[in-house]
């Protein structure tokens, strides 16, 4: 583990995690992605270090971002939640929160151990298959219970698209376009008449 490759890691990381933190439909997973490439085919080390530095950039900054005074944009659905019930007023809130969040990933670190053993504890007593069924009834009661139908066929839709690469070996990154066209189509001004076109509207 040589601090050449780790800090290697942490730009690649840094690189991939704003990417996705500031531009829309760029979720966690992309940057992740994006910072893999940059680094699997260098080592291992470098590749770990990578995907951690792009998760933590992408859900910390792109949480940060709601709060940075005069540019308050909401990245990341935790941002968007909060927004819905609480609007920054100032660089003080931005403060606290920083404060907050470098006291919660203390006592993450403190409670990793143990929380990592009560989950490996539960996989052996139940199985992972009984666990994935009951994860994906819960997320389905909430998908309906807030979204309605609409939510459940939505799922359908992405599930589909999801399960593309494991059955026929495509790549992960070429489902993106499924979601980045529309993206695409709005942000250049003719997305309402492409959806015309389609029959949508």
């Amino acid at each position: 583990m040589s601090i050449k490759s780790i800090l290697y890691g942490i730009f690649a990381g840094l690189f991939g995690g704003g990417f996705s933190a500031f531009f829309p439909a760029i979720t966690g997973g992309v940057g992740g992605l994006l910072a893999g490439h940059a680094t699997a085919l260098r080592d291992d080390v470098a590749f770990l270090v990578s995907q951690g530095a792009s998760r933590t950039v992408y859900y910390i900054g792109g949480f940060f971002l709601l709060f940075v005074p005069d540019l308050y944009m909401a990245r990341g659905g935790a941002s968007h939640l909060l927004k819905t019930l609480y609007i920054p007023q100032g660089a003080t809130d931005l403060y606290v929160v920083m404060t907050a969040t470098a006291i919660a990933s203390v006592i993450s670190l403190v409670m990793f151990e143990m929380l990592v053993r009560g989950i490996v504890r539960i996989v052996v007593i139940y199985g992972l298959r009984f666990i994935s069924i009951v994860a994906l009834v819960i997320i389905l009661f909430f998908v309906l219970f807030f979204s309605g139908w609409d939510g459940i066929i939505f799922c359908i839709v992405s599930s589909a698209v999801g399960l593309i690469p494991v059955f026929w070996g495509a790549r992960r990154m070429n489902c993106l376009g499924v979601i980045l066209l529309p993206v695409a189509c709005n942000m250049s001004g003719f997305g309402e008449q492409v959806a015309v076109w389609l029959g949508l509207i």
